[in-house]
């Protein structure tokens, strides 16, 4: 999936949004191991299961792949504008470490060749 971005500010609040996401599907993830709770009353029943936090981890981190892989302004230091860019690969490390929940990540998305 491609997007199109009409400003910086559409593909930051974007990137952004979806990024948060798979932080806050990791937090579940961790209430559902033990190791955190985010209820207000501790004695809470939790209405998610780690399958379903970790799922929804690695559809966020598809999904910020294809906005960081879509065509996005970036701004340029030797020009002092913006530049309209298209990343081969997904940079953030989330995207990867993400992904490797699903499973092995392909050589490609690993060495960040056309991921």
């Amino acid at each position: 999936m491609k997007f199109i971005f009409e400003s910086v500010d559409d593909y930051d609040r974007l990137w952004g949004s979806v990024h948060d996401s798979i932080l806050y599907w990791k937090k579940v993830r961790q209430m559902c191991q033990g190791k955190i709770n985010l209820n207000v009353d501790p004695n809470a029943e939790n209405h998610y299961d780690e399958k379903y936090a970790i799922d929804k981890m690695i559809e966020n981190a598809q999904l910020l792949r294809d906005i960081e892989c879509s065509p996005h302004p970036e701004w340029n230091d030797d020009t002092n504008s913006y530049e309209i860019v298209t990343l081969d690969c997904p940079e953030s490390s989330i995207i990867l470490k993400t992904l490797r929940l699903a499973g092995p990540v392909s050589e490609d998305v690993e060495n960040c060749v056309g991921g």
